[in-house]
């Protein structure tokens, strides 16, 4: 039996690629791996902000006791 027997869940692909794409583009205009935390503070609102206006769901903000707010629909409608 090999890895792909069973194909890869485009739910999970889809949660991987949003979640990668986030940190991507917190980072991009600072272009630094290790960044200011107030710096990244700042684009990750206003990012945040962005992605509210023109997508709709809540991105990327903790829940307590659940996690984050990257679901599969949240995914979904970013794609």
């Amino acid at each position: 039996m090999t890895v792909f027997a069973y194909g890869i869940s485009v739910l999970h692909a889809r949660l991987k690629c949003f979640k990668y794409m986030l940190s991507v583009a917190y980072k991009m205009e600072l272009q630094k791996w290790r960044v200011n935390e107030a710096a990244y503070e700042i684009r990750k609102s206003t990012i945040q902000k962005q992605l509210r206006k023109d997508v709709g769901p809540i991105a990327d903000v903790v829940r307590q006791g659940f996690g984050t707010t990257n679901d599969g629909n949240t995914a979904r409608r970013f794609f």
